[in-house]
């Protein structure tokens, strides 16, 4: 396949090879999730995001690859003047390359991570754009329900909602809820083999990597799981679904 989607990455964090790597392997788009961990000030998001828009969007078209942008608050960097970004966060999504808000959610379950992802989601109803959800490596069925609750307390679509970093423990939550689901790979995540043995539970994912470089992650899991799953003989309507068709559906790009 030569028009992968890679779904879920941190392209600030990819070194430059990177770039090309993942063109050579099939790979044709990408999406970058904000994502400033520890940010203190508002400002310091807007920065990232302009860092986004031009030093790694020229990064991905030198190598021939397109990058879309979701731009928001993530919980592990809420800056203490966090409104001031609500309010400038409709500037940023007019931008042609920017396609919605991501990546928000709840991190540690507290009421100013539930305050500020029920912000957001306001928002992107309001501006009827979609929406990428973290979820955290523990209490997870938990903090699924809560934000399930907020999703639903604010009434917006579930076509416009993708959830990450989902396993078998969460899944059947996302698929009744309608939400798309974030296939995040590596170790402590998916395997391709789990996505093998539970195909049906993962009609509604989308491929990605969540590459950041503070923790052992490959940049290229997705090419890398999609070669797999070809050789094990996956059914290729759902291979092609997982690879780009989802998110194609979803973020419009």
């Amino acid at each position: 396949m030569t028009n992968l989607i890679e779904a879920h990455t941190h392209a600030d964090l990819m070194p430059y090879e990177a770039y090309e790597e993942l063109a050579l392997k099939g790979v044709n788009r990408i999406i970058t999730h904000s994502c400033y961990v520890g940010a203190t000030r508002a400002t310091t998001l807007f920065d990232h995001y302009h860092q986004l828009l031009k030093i790694f969007t020229n990064n991905a078209q030198k190598n021939g690859l397109k990058l879309f942008i979701t731009v928001g608050i993530h919980p592990l960097g809420i800056p203490e003047d966090w409104p001031k970004v609500i309010d400038i966060l409709p500037t940023f999504l007019e931008k042609e390359t920017i396609i919605g808000l991501g990546e928000v959610g709840l991190h540690f379950d507290t009421a100013l991570e539930a305050e500020v992802l029920k912000s957001q989601v306001e928002l992107a109803k309001s501006l009827n754009v979609p929406i990428d959800l973290h979820l955290p490596p523990k209490n997870r069925s938990e903090v699924v329900t809560k934000t399930l609750d907020i999703l639903a307390k604010v009434g917006i679509d579930p076509q416009k909602v993708v959830i990450e970093h989902v396993h078998t423990d969460v899944i059947k939550m996302v698929n009744e809820f309608g939400a798309y689901a974030g296939l995040s790979l590596g170790e402590g995540r998916l395997s391709p083999q789990d996505i093998l043995e539970n195909a049906p539970l993962f009609q509604r994912g989308m491929l990605n990597s969540d590459y950041i470089n503070f923790v052992y992650r490959r940049y290229d899991a997705v090419p890398q799981a999609v070669h797999w799953l070809k050789l094990h003989g996956v059914d290729v309507s759902f291979l092609e679904a997982i690879a780009f068709r989802n998110a194609e559906e979803c973020w419009k790009i």
